[in-house]
């Protein structure tokens, strides 16, 4: 998930968004990466726990909108883990929707 900002996007990618979005674009784009930071720096602080509720009601958000959650269920499972909740991190990790996340990172 983190890749296209650490390399870049492709033009053609970002072309295809902003046709498709168009004014919107800029808002989306926005709205994403507060989401990513805001988990991520609960992570910092080691409120892991927030973190947790956080990537829960964030996956929740995207089955509600009929769109993968996995992403957001590891993300649970992770804050889990850093926390160490070893049984809640075991069981986010277990769902069916982690078994399909894919983060992007190499």
């Amino acid at each position: 998930m983190l890749r296209p900002f650490r390399d870049g996007f492709r033009a053609d990618v970002l072309e295809a968004l902003k046709d498709r979005l168009g004014a919107d674009f800029q808002a989306r784009l926005e709205e994403t990466l507060v989401t990513e930071q805001y988990y991520y720096v609960q992570l910092w602080k080691g409120r892991y726990d927030v973190a947790r509720d956080y990537a829960l009601r964030m996956g929740e958000r995207m089955r509600r909108a009929e769109l993968p959650a996995g992403v957001w269920t590891g993300r649970a499972g992770d804050a889990a883990f850093y926390g160490q909740d070893l049984r809640e991190a075991a069981s986010s990790m277990s769902r069916p929707s982690a078994a399909r996340r894919t983060t992007g990172c190499s």
